[in-house]
């Protein structure tokens, strides 16, 4: 596999760009998207960058006169090695997408989460989280194989599996539990995100008697403040029938119960997905390579579209009802 876009990543969804992705680029700052990327979010992810200091375009630029120094660093002993070197390899560094100062030895900028794109140019960030890419985190597969299959934020999955080996389930995932359904449909599993989506859209069917009878109710009409709703609603909740307070209380259960049990099994269910998918690539294709970026990484788009239908289906589904 090879990297003809240097090692970078994608604006948006931070994904590695590799020779068979579909790359554009932001015709103001030059950054890359993947162009489903782009397509999703309709513009430039670093619009709000374009025309100050930290646009991508004087970023690179940055980036290659630091290149220039380790370059001049490396071919005089004098530089590398003697007094001048502190000025070539400063304490702290500055993010280029946030402007947070920190640490140069972070490979991440605390505020943003951006990686230290001068480490990363030098092969100074770690992909596997500190684990050796050869450790075999499930039988004979290793960490450089789910490196190749999971492809985004592989220092946070790597460590995690090898720490899930020997039976261990529970971990816990902030964005299995924030999006449950869609989370599954991004790293493409898509059986599970059909099983978690259709229990989430369930709690929202659940919970509509109670969103129409407030709505009936019109507690938010002519309303000067939100303490005037609350007391409206205060006031008017006597007279909700107790099976629609019900349907809210089930639903509230369905849902908070579909989060907990995703964010806890999470990492775990995306291990085995990962694992099984390694092993059906190697059996099966000529060209493992490519299709682990095919089967593997991340979607944005079946993210997208999951969330908007887990939006809005349950108001269409009203509307025929």
């Amino acid at each position: 596999m090879s990297y003809t876009h240097n090692g970078e990543c994608c604006a948006y969804c931070k994904a590695l760009l590799f020779s068979e992705d579909d790359v554009v680029y932001c015709p103001v700052c030059g950054a890359p998207h993947h162009r489903e990327c782009y397509s999703a979010l309709g513009h430039c992810a670093l619009e709000q960058f374009h025309g100050t200091d930290k646009e991508y375009s004087k970023v690179k630029e940055l980036e290659k006169i630091q290149q220039e120094h380790e370059q001049n660093t490396a071919s005089n002993p004098k530089i590398s090695h003697g007094a001048d070197a502190q000025s070539i390899q400063p304490d702290t560094t500055r993010c280029k997408i946030c402007g947070a100062e920190y640490p140069f030895e972070q490979s991440h900028c605390p505020k943003c989460g951006a990686p230290n794109f001068v480490r990363v140019n030098g092969a100074v960030f770690d992909f596997y989280g500190g684990v050796p890419k050869e450790t075999l985190i499930d039988d004979d597969i290793t960490a450089e194989e789910i490196k190749k299959f999971v492809i985004s934020n592989t220092q946070r999955y790597i460590p995690k599996f090898l720490k899930l080996s020997g039976g261990k389930k529970a971990s816990w995932n902030w964005m299995a539990f924030l999006f449950p359904g869609c989370w599954m449909f991004s790293r493409k599993m898509y059986k599970g995100g059909v099983i978690f989506a259709v229990l989430q859209l369930i709690s929202n069917l659940i919970s509509l008697p109670f969103r129409l009878e407030i709505a009936y109710m019109g507690i938010s009409a002519n309303a000067a403040s939100y303490a005037q709703v609350f007391q409206n609603f205060n006031d008017a909740f006597a007279e909700i029938k107790p099976l629609i307070i019900f349907s809210l209380f089930l639903s509230v259960l369905i849902d908070f119960a579909v989060r907990i049990v995703c964010g806890i099994l999470g990492d775990y269910w995306y291990k085995k997905y990962t694992v099984a998918s390694i092993r059906k690539i190697r059996a099966e294709s000529l060209d493992a390579e490519l299709n682990y970026r095919k089967k593997g990484g991340v979607s944005v788009f079946a993210f997208l579209i999951c969330y908007l239908a887990l939006s809005y289906l349950p108001a269409i589904i009203v509307t025929f009802i």
